[in-house]
């Protein structure tokens, strides 16, 4: 089966870093939602109820006259042990920068009325959606972290919610004459373009990590935050620069080099990144984070980086998702014969924590594909490893279902015992048999 189009007059700011890899969200190996910006800066989603292999209609998210930019998505059931039935959704207003949330009841696909998280109420002025960025992510405890940067001036702020974002708390935000004693970025000790958030698996549930681009440096770098504390730890690099090289966006800062998600069989954060983008000498690297001092089992020099790609020219964009029923990592990213312009979309998956990847082909169509999204968690109400990619050229949002990975819903016995990841391994034979319609190259 060929390619299948979402929709084909997505916004061509797709394309741009500000836009996380985290837009599609699967409820089951079936029913799906794809999240989206058109052409006319107007904010929508789409549903399936048969795999992808057809949507529904569009479904406005913010429908004003006003951009919405920098969106970001984080699904109850992406949480280790969380049953809601919420997928939450933030986002900045591009002209008056006003940070918004809203929730989609997926039990009858009712959307809640939308709140401000942050109201700077000032207008977008002098910058570019490059400039801005916005994660969210739902804690062990049931708390919200929204956390990102307003596009004009670098305006950092974090806010949280108990109560499934009826209502936000500041941690920290400019006042209203843009005066900011200190911020997330500011604490860490750079000018962070870009983030994402994870929960953490500590005895504190309301702790979390970021991944995030020093925007000075270009050095990708993780931070923990100590919520009893109120603190972040020193931020650490992640690649150091000289083992492996820095981040590089491409001259457009069109990429998004990097992709993060938390296992949940151990609390880890699991990262996966390109070292350059559009270079014949880009590695895709991966790490294995236990905490800020143990990166892949070993000390953090970045000797222990597992190479899912080396010298992968053409390259630039990323999505991960993991099989939380046995750990199986799945890696997209574009490759092909031009940057931006010929290339197509590719897996590399591994079932031993990265020490080694098989890599297959996951779109038919070869274009100017980029923006690739994901579900990063597919838990024990079964998914699908499935990604979708924007074209450029047609404007298309895009994915394919042949290509596609059906992971079953997994029934859990309360009294079931930990037995650790060998567990899995009769379910992981399965996803292997699934990888129908992949072919390696």
């Amino acid at each position: 089966m060929a390619d299948i189009q979402i929709d084909d007059t997505v916004d061509q700011n797709m394309n741009l870093a500000d836009y996380t890899q985290r837009h599609l969200v699967w409820k089951s190996p079936d029913v799906g939602y794809a999240f989206f910006v058109v052409d006319s800066g107007l904010f929508y989603y789409k549903k399936t109820a048969d795999a992808g292999a057809t949507w529904g209609s569009r479904v406005g998210i913010h429908t004003a006259s006003n951009n919405a930019i920098n969106m970001a998505i984080w699904a109850d059931w992406w949480t280790d042990g969380d049953s809601g039935e919420l997928i939450h959704i933030t986002y900045h207003v591009n002209s008056d920068n006003d940070t918004i949330h809203r929730s989609l009841n997926t039990d009858g696909d009712s959307l809640n009325t939308a709140v401000v998280v942050y109201g700077s109420g000032r207008p977008g002025g002098a910058g570019t959606n490059n400039n801005g960025c916005n994660t969210l992510c739902k804690l062990k405890s049931g708390r919200l972290v929204c956390l990102g940067r307003q596009r004009e001036i670098g305006r950092y702020y974090h806010f949280e919610s108990d109560d499934n974002g009826a209502n936000w708390t500041s941690v920290d935000a400019p006042d209203a004459d843009d005066n900011q004693s200190g911020s997330w970025a500011n604490d860490l000790g750079g000018d962070e373009s870009l983030v994402q958030a994870c929960p953490l698996d500590r005895a504190d549930t309301n702790d979390f990590a970021i991944v995030m681009v020093d925007n000075v440096d270009d050095l990708l770098e993780y931070s923990e935050w100590d919520d009893s504390g109120s603190s972040w730890s020193t931020a650490v690099q992640i690649n150091d620069g000289t083992n492996n090289p820095a981040i590089v966006l491409d001259a457009d800062s069109k990429n998004w080099p990097f992709a993060a998600m938390t296992r949940w069989s151990d609390g880890h954060v699991l990262v996966a990144a390109w070292n350059d983008a559009d270079s014949s000498a880009a590695d895709l690297d991966f790490w294995d984070i236990t905490n800020t001092t143990t990166f892949d089992g070993s000390d953090k020099t970045g000797s222990s980086i597992d190479k899912i790609r080396t010298n992968d020219n053409e390259a630039g964009h990323i999505a991960l998702t993991i099989n939380q029923q046995n750990d199986a990592v799945y890696v997209a990213y574009n490759s092909g014969s031009t940057f931006h312009g010929s290339d197509d979309v590719k897996i590399s998956s591994s079932t031993n924590d990265g020490d080694s990847w098989t890599q297959a082909s996951y779109t038919e169509t070869t274009d100017d594909l980029r923006a690739i999204g994901c579900d990063p968690s597919i838990g024990n109400n079964g998914g699908r490893i499935a990604f979708i990619v924007y074209n450029d050229d047609l404007a298309d949002l895009m994915t394919n279902v042949v290509n596609s990975v059906e992971i079953a819903a997994q029934a859990v016995a309360a009294t079931a015992p930990v037995l650790g990841r060998a567990r899995f391994v009769p379910q992981l034979t399965r996803d292997v048999q699934r990888l129908r319609g992949f072919r390696n190259t």
